[in-house]
């Protein structure tokens, strides 16, 4: 997922996080509900929460709508760097916001251009045509 280990601190502060919600809802956390919790931001949340699976001490629970984490292996939690590069944590945080960002600018761009409008009046201006050329041929007699 992310080649950015989290800090220890950081890795103690999610399996906790994950632990109260856990009890308090009695379901999986979202990494929504974690941050919150945590007082984290999206990407910093999602950040953690792919290097702790990476290294294999939580477990993405992934379903069409949603996404939740478990504890797999808290133990390995040890195995992690007191203090993470702070750089690298805040490149990869910068790196999704750019993503983000120039993904939002092509759909506001998209929008506005009409593009959406003009692929689907294409799209029903072939299927009209499509539907036309089915009329115009006669039935097949039954064999």
């Amino acid at each position: 997922m992310t080649d950015v280990r989290p800090s220890r601190e950081k890795g103690h502060l999610a399996v906790a996080a994950i632990r109260v919600i856990r009890h308090q809802q009695k379901r999986p956390p979202s990494p929504d509900e974690i941050g919150d919790l945590l007082g984290w931001t999206g990407e910093e949340t999602r950040v953690v929460l792919g290097g702790l699976v990476d290294v294999g001490i939580l477990h993405m629970q992934k379903t069409p709508f949603e996404v939740h984490y478990d504890i797999s292996d808290h133990l390995k939690l040890e195995e992690l760097v007191v203090e993470a590069d702070k750089a690298a944590l805040q490149e990869e945080v910068d790196s999704f916001k750019q993503r983000s960002k120039s993904k939002q600018k092509k759909m506001e761009q998209l929008l506005k251009s009409g593009g959406i409008d003009e692929r689907k009046s294409r799209q029903m201006k072939a299927l009209e045509e499509q539907f036309a050329d089915f009329k115009k041929t006669p039935p097949q007699p039954p064999i």
